[in-house]
């Protein structure tokens, strides 16, 4: 698509925020995983048409929640909720695309219940369209249509809205992956006919070109000459008219705002009842000046805390983690141990990861009092070294103990969790140290007895070379390389050098996730193909019962 549509605007890429919704229940005194969501949110930097756009990509859920009759209500009060913080949060519009899993395929949960029944295409499309109901009910919704009305329909072909540049372009989406299936067509076709030409000229001995005079319609594009619009376009309207209730688009914010924001407007000083199209009476200059403070919309920035870990970075990722541990859901007793698992995977973030090391004793620091040098890049002492380091007392003793009396300590409680922002921004600062420095490693050329100017560049090859002579067969067990393997796998997801990395498994780790994304590939192939199947075997049926 793009190699085809950049001259037209069509941007390479669409910086996204991906997030993973969990829902946990306790049932019998145990926390249990029943639900999940996977959304995409395109912020503010993102390029239009994505600009401030919201995809609910991914949902699943297990049959354990209690009481059975509020499961229905208690899903659509999380999608609710997750809209309206949407809403709040300046996205004007949430795209959904109801598929139900092709047979054999998971989308989140690992061996769910065999007595669960997944529920078929028009169930689900009723699902989401009670949802989106309530939604509007409640005020948080404004307005739902189709990706086909919106984008297909005579009044969107008048606005100019005709070329695929100008549609939403999600990940997974049903959309990127058809575009690229009729363009892949289009080009084998006209390949097909170039070929053809070139034997007939050769044959006729003439290089003149035959000029068709027919025109083309929207129905019956073909391959006519003089057609005014885009073939991928209007090839991708006839797979959809069919299904076009499967691709809902649902209206957060006002129209004007919409438009604000894909022309590139500044919408900062947007208030939330203008954003939605309410009109406010004048009534008293203060009043209109609280309002204005109080009701602007937001910047489509999420500033809540999040927890980063790659086994939920993606959902095929998820998947692969539970199959490669055996976490099923098909008995409760299993769902009880895998929620388990996964809590303390997600409570105990730094057990397989990087943690901060004394400078002195190379000890992990995981509890007491942490003193960080403010001077040094990437220098703590423990409890038991501070008060002889900075005193002088190891260093008449050893040159390597000393360290610059002019260097101020900052006192950090390892066990304080009452400040999670400070943890968290100091865990991200930590681990961009830790990859700066996996890279200089690496690179480094200077071995022996000579040492480098960089601080914990001899412990970091000495990490390096652990992993790499590790007699441990399993690498999973051995808390070093657990450690040292995250790392790189954080490097490789970060790593954009094309050709070979110097960085040791980078290439490994990057080749593994190209294989990843490709399961999902294939997975979101199989859901294209069908809802494309079933759609146009229930047109089929159609046109030969008007026959008989």
């Amino acid at each position: 698509m793009y190699k085809r549509y950049a001259k037209r605007g069509c941007p390479s890429e669409y910086p996204v925020t991906s997030k993973c919704i969990l829902l946990f229940q306790t049932i019998q005194g145990v926390d249990v995983l029943l639900f999940a969501m996977y959304v995409f949110e395109y912020g503010d930097k993102c390029p239009p048409p994505n600009r401030r756009r919201a995809y609910i990509s991914y949902l699943d859920s297990v049959q354990y929640f209690q009481p059975k009759r509020y499961r229905t209500y208690a899903y659509h009060s999380i999608l609710i909720g997750y809209l309206r913080q949407a809403k709040n949060l300046g996205f004007h519009t949430a795209h959904i695309w109801s598929c139900p899993p092709s047979k054999g395929d998971e989308y989140v949960f690992f061996c769910r219940p065999n007595q669960q029944c997944t529920p078929n295409d028009e169930m689900l499309c009723s699902w989401y369209r009670k949802l989106l109901e309530r939604a509007k009910e409640e005020g948080v919704v404004l307005k739902v249509t189709t990706l086909y009305d919106e984008y297909f329909k005579e009044k969107a072909y008048s606005s100019g809205a005709f070329e695929p540049p100008c549609l939403p372009y999600f990940e997974g989406d049903y959309i990127p992956g058809e575009i690229e299936n009729i363009i892949k067509d289009l080009n084998s076709v006209k390949e097909a006919k170039r070929k053809d030409s070139k034997m007939s000229d050769s044959s006729k001995g003439s290089s003149e070109t035959p000029v068709g005079k027919k025109v083309g319609t929207r129905s019956n594009p073909g391959e006519l000459i003089n057609i005014g619009q885009d073939k991928v376009m209007l090839k991708l309207g006839q797979s959809l008219k069919n299904m076009k209730q499967n691709f809902l688009v649902v209206h957060l914010l006002s129209r004007e705002f919409e438009s604000a924001v894909q022309n590139g407007d500044d919408v900062k000083d947007w208030t939330k009842e203008k954003a939605e199209g309410i009109c406010i009476k004048s009534t008293s200059s203060a009043i209109n000046e609280n309002l204005q403070k109080s009701y602007l919309v937001g910047d489509a920035e999420n500033r809540d805390i999040t927890r980063e870990d790659e086994s939920f970075d993606t959902r095929q990722q998820f998947l692969n983690y539970c199959q490669g541990n055996h976490f099923q859901f098909d008995q409760l007793r299993r769902a009880k141990h895998t929620s388990m698992m996964i809590l303390y995977h997600l409570h105990n973030p730094a057990a397989p990861k990087i943690l901060q090391q004394c400078g002195a004793c190379y000890r992990e620091i995981t509890h007491g009092i942490r003193y960080h040098c403010q001077k040094c890049s990437n220098f703590d002492l423990c409890q038991d070294c501070y008060k002889p380091i900075i005193s002088g007392a190891w260093a008449q003793r050893d040159p390597r103990f000393a360290h610059d009396k002019t260097h101020s300590f900052k006192r950090i409680n390892m066990d304080d969790k009452s400040n999670p922002q400070f943890h968290s921004e100091e865990r991200a600062k930590n681990l961009d140290e830790h990859l700066k420095l996996l890279v200089h490693a690496t690179t480094c050329t200077i071995i022996g007895k000579s040492k480098c100017t960089v601080p914990r560049c001899h412990q970091m090859k000495q990490l390096l070379h652990h992993l790499r002579t590790c007699t441990i067969a399993q690498k999973n067990t051995c808390t070093v390389c657990t450690r040292v393997l995250s790392l790189l796998s954080m490097h490789a997801k970060q790593c954009n050098i094309r050709g070979r990395c110097n960085v040791l498994f980078c290439d490994r780790i990057r080749e593994r996730n190209k294989r990843l994304l490709h399961q999902q590939q294939l997975m979101d192939d199989r859901r294209r193909e069908a809802q494309n199947q079933l759609h146009r075997t229930q047109n089929h049926k159609e046109i030969s019962i008007v026959e008989v």
